[in-house]
């Protein structure tokens, strides 16, 4: 594995995904039904929740992918959005980044460089002042989406 992904709260029907998040949260596939069960008790599914942590992930991950790719000339974008059990404060934007794997012998050796990190953070940095910037403008209405927010710039 290589790449970047970007992770948001919520629930899914999609069974890759189901197994993910099982092996990722160290959980049984079953305690992910079980959870996803709880959080839409919770009301973490409303659109009014899960749609900010959504335009965040895609902020970042666009920023991140865009940035990367300039700089070293690949980044494999693995996508945003995907459902990943964190940071369950509702009403708040949230998002869990994985930037690299450690697995992969390229991107640990790129993470021992203190340039590549700090790409990381600078455009980790850029995707949240993006998002910022589309929430301001938009405050009380649809967010604007981050593809349109990247290519304002």
């Amino acid at each position: 594995m290589r790449g970047i992904e970007s992770y948001v709260i919520g629930t899914t029907t999609n069974k890759d995904a189901l197994r993910l998040a099982a092996k990722e949260n160290n959980i049984s596939p079953q305690q992910v039904s079980d959870l996803q069960i709880i959080l839409t008790d919770l009301k973490l599914n409303d659109p009014t929740k899960v749609i900010p942590s959504r335009e965040l992930a895609e902020c970042v991950q666009l920023a991140l992918v865009d940035s990367l790719q300039k700089r070293y000339g690949q980044a494999k974008d693995l996508g945003s959005s995907k459902p990943f059990y964190c940071s369950c404060r509702g009403g708040d934007a949230s998002t869990l980044i994985e930037v690299s794997f450690i697995s992969n012998p390229t991107e640990e050796r790129m993470l021992r460089d203190q340039r590549y990190l700090d790409a990381l953070a600078d455009a980790i940095v850029d995707g949240l002042k993006r998002y910022a910037q589309d929430a301001k403008m938009v405050k009380g209405q649809p967010s604007v989406s981050a593809s349109t927010a990247l290519n304002s710039n």
